[in-house]
């Protein structure tokens, strides 16, 4: 059996973990969503779903609660300033 990917203990599923942290990155909803269309695409090859970072199952509702939180993140930063706090963030 191979090795949980997050415990490292036996597990009969292999488990792929993918992170970004998307408001560090310019464009960030469209990478969230470039992610998120990657992800569905493993996980079908894979015979996989996709999860959060608390393991629970991760539905169209999660995804699209998430995708409110980061157009709210971006959204509250002015446009002028979008570029250079994304630099900051990097830093």
């Amino acid at each position: 059996m191979p090795p949980n990917a997050v415990s490292g203990a036996p597990s009969s599923k292999t488990v792929i973990v993918e992170k970004i942290d998307v408001p560090r990155v310019a464009n960030g909803l469209r990478v969230f969503d470039r992610m998120v269309q990657m992800s569905r695409s493993f996980a079908d090859s894979l015979g996989g779903t996709l999860a959060d970072d608390n393991r629970k199952m991760l539905n169209d509702s999660g995804l699209d609660r998430i995708r409110a939180q980061l157009r709210a993140i971006y959204d509250g930063l002015p446009s002028a300033s979008r570029a250079d706090w994304v630099a900051t963030m990097a830093r």
